[in-house]
């Protein structure tokens, strides 16, 4: 007979061994962490006037410098298991970080074109669900190589 938990394990064991799923499984926290801070600026610019024409791409920017220290640890420990270069993370996180603003910025412009006001707090998760890929390989490659 299959035992069911013998399956279950095995399967979680080898998801587990894979780098490319640790990185989005820890890209998965520390993008929620970074989503509620981002959503904590934008509110705030929003309701107090502060930046808001580009609050949407500061938010970004403020809320992935807050997480940079905490995502190139668990990156170190948990999804890589090396020892990685700080500067070409610092150097890879921040083109990261740029491009993400650039794109949450022209997200929420749509969104706001179209009148759905309501999804604008979407335009940065969907951002970041964008530009992972581009930035597994080059934390991969480059970073933790």
């Amino acid at each position: 007979m299959l035992n069911v938990r013998l399956v279950i394990r095995f399967y979680l064991v080898k998801l587990l061994s894979s780098s490319l799923f640790r990185f989005f499984l820890n890209g998965g926290v520390i993008g929620l962490l970074s989503w509620i801070l981002q959503a904590a600026f934008l509110y705030l610019f929003l309701t107090f006037d502060f930046f808001s024409e580009y609050g949407p791409a500061i938010s970004v920017w403020l809320a992935f410098f807050i997480i940079l220290f905490l995502n190139f640890f668990s990156m170190k420990k948990f999804v890589f298991n090396k020892d990685g270069s700080p500067l070409k993370f610092l150097i890879s996180t921040t083109l990261m970080i740029f491009l993400a603003g650039l794109l949450t910025q022209f997200i929420t412009e749509k969104i706001y074109s179209y009148g759905l006001d309501g999804f604008v707090y979407l335009s940065y998760p969907v951002s970041a669900l964008l530009i992972s890929p581009l930035s597994y390989v080059i934390k991969k490659n480059i970073v933790f190589n």
